[in-house]
């Protein structure tokens, strides 16, 4: 019982992680249309957080659940974060061999 709560609390911590990174790209592509604070993806993050700290609080006492829910978040957001440094590294490799391309040179 408490090794399933322990995986519900990582895959709803992923979900946190994933509409948190929903809300930056449409925030940054978008901006017009994101200045709501409260949208969807906000609030999908919050309420997958939430739930996410109460099954690791079920699963473990409570301040062990928070600890451990504290150690997923910020594992998520570190490899979301690495993720998001290498995309962005790609993206600039890719943009200068095409400008080197269209400069021959």
């Amino acid at each position: 019982m408490w090794l399933a709560l322990l995986l519900l609390s990582l895959v709803l911590t992923g979900v946190s992680v994933y509409c948190l990174a929903l809300t930056n790209r449409c925030a940054c592509r978008t901006p017009g249309d994101c200045n709501n604070p409260i949208s969807l993806y906000w609030l999908a993050a919050i309420i997958a957080s939430v739930l996410a700290l109460l099954a690791a609080c079920l699963a473990v006492h409570v301040q062990m659940g928070s600890l451990l829910w504290l150690l997923m978040m910020a594992a998520c957001l570190s490899g979301a974060q690495l993720a998001g440094m290498r995309s962005v590294r790609k993206a600039c490799k890719a943009a200068k061999s095409a400008n080197d391309l269209l400069t021959n040179g």
